[in-house]
């Protein structure tokens, strides 16, 4: 099966966010436009599209924000939390009580950061009060000539010389991979990338000369622990630019050919239409209903995570994850697309077309009748 495209530069830690609950809120009032949460580079991205993204996110999301406010009283949205985010729930309880809390602690910050940050909040726990930068062609950020081997450029874009000869020319220097060996020891398949725009650097799997020359590579959003540091500590005398994450949403994201792969549809309504809603028996899994928007629907979960607990953990095909679930898999609630599934089956189960009966995906069996 075709697999998602949108990957993660970061390689974190697969453990639950220690965040502490928040509160959930019940729908996002507000449609934001891209400028008003992204700061956007020149006129690289067309801004009527991604408006219109963000729409469909907005939408999708309240889908999700309605399936976490009615779960006790609705058994098929504890169906949805169970199969796409492995929560499991105390049935004989009543009220009906979450038994998985602290993953359930994580849903719950993940629900309102998104919230909070498509409401123009701005997001949670940020390193600046800026917006994070969102990018829609990869020319920002360009591979060192000689990559990890290459002087490290500090927050001023000068080089880290550690000293220079009688002659007053460089010596000795911190290299790129001196100054981020936590991040170099990670793999051998990390592509380290000068960003001029932050005055940074931001790291991705593979190793590609531009960002979005990876096959079916859609999106991504860069590391949310790129602190410089070497191996003694971080080198004294140099300045580091702070930057909050930022999002890259590579050509292929606006591209997709309907029904030929992951989000690949072309809006969020044209699912809920009489001549595209799913019947009985049909076979289409549910990441074949997926939108050109959910990819962006994606990253926010990336980059609204400034603690980067946040995985994609190879999570991205549906049945996969709908597996994943039925295990309670603890990787599935700090990975982005079990959150985009799980909206997407809610919306599709909240908005029937007029005379037909809500519907819902199982692997076994495909789409199925299912009542509230």
């Amino acid at each position: 099966m075709v697999k998602l495209f949108s990957l993660l530069l970061c390689i974190t830690a697969l453990c639950l966010s220690p965040a502490l609950s928040v509160d959930v809120p019940a729908s996002i009032d507000v449609t934001p436009t891209t400028s008003s949460i992204f700061t956007l580079t020149n006129s690289e991205c067309d801004t009527t599209t991604l408006d219109n993204f963000l729409k469909e996110c907005v939408v999708l999301h309240n889908a999700l924000l309605k399936a976490y406010a009615n779960y006790k009283t609705d058994k098929m949205y504890r169906s949805m939390f169970a199969v796409y985010l492995g929560i499991t729930f105390d049935e004989s309880a009543s009220p009906i009580v979450v038994s998985s809390t602290s993953k359930w602690t994580t849903v719950e910050n993940r629900l309102a950061n998104v919230a909070t940050f498509l409401s123009k909040g701005g997001l949670v726990g940020a390193r600046t009060s800026d917006k994070p930068n969102l990018f829609c062609t990869d020319s920002f950020a360009v591979v060192p000539e000689y990559g990890w081997n290459e002087l490290a450029l500090d927050g001023n874009g000068k080089e880290m010389i550690i000293s220079y000869d009688e002659d007053g020319d460089p010596e000795t220097g911190y290299t790129v991979a001196d100054v981020y060996p936590h991040i170099k020891e990670m793999g051998d398949n990390i592509t380290p990338y000068w960003v001029s725009l932050l005055n940074g650097y931001t790291f991705a799997t593979g190793a590609y000369e531009k960002l979005c020359d990876k096959e079916k590579r859609q999106g991504l959003t860069s590391r949310a622990d790129a602190y410089p540091k070497t191996e003694a500590g971080s080198p004294e005398g140099f300045t580091y630019a702070s930057f909050n994450r930022h999002m890259l949403l590579c050509p292929k994201s606006f591209q997709n050919e309907a029904g030929k792969g992951p989000h690949s549809q072309p809006t969020v309504e044209g699912l809920v239409t009489s001549a595209n809603y799913p019947s009985a028996g049909d076979t289409r899994s549910m990441d074949r209903f997926g939108t050109l928007s959910c990819t962006l629907y994606h990253e926010l979960f990336h980059i609204v995570d400034s603690a980067g607990t946040d995985a994609d953990n190879g999570l991205y095909d549906a049945i996969a994850i709908m597996l994943a679930g039925t295990k309670q898999d603890d990787r599935l609630v700090n990975a982005p697309e079990p959150y985009v599934l799980f909206a997407l089956a809610a919306y599709m189960y909240q908005n029937p077309p007029s005379g037909a009966t809500a519907m819902w995906y199982w692997p076994i069996g495909g789409w199925q009748e299912l009542a509230s």
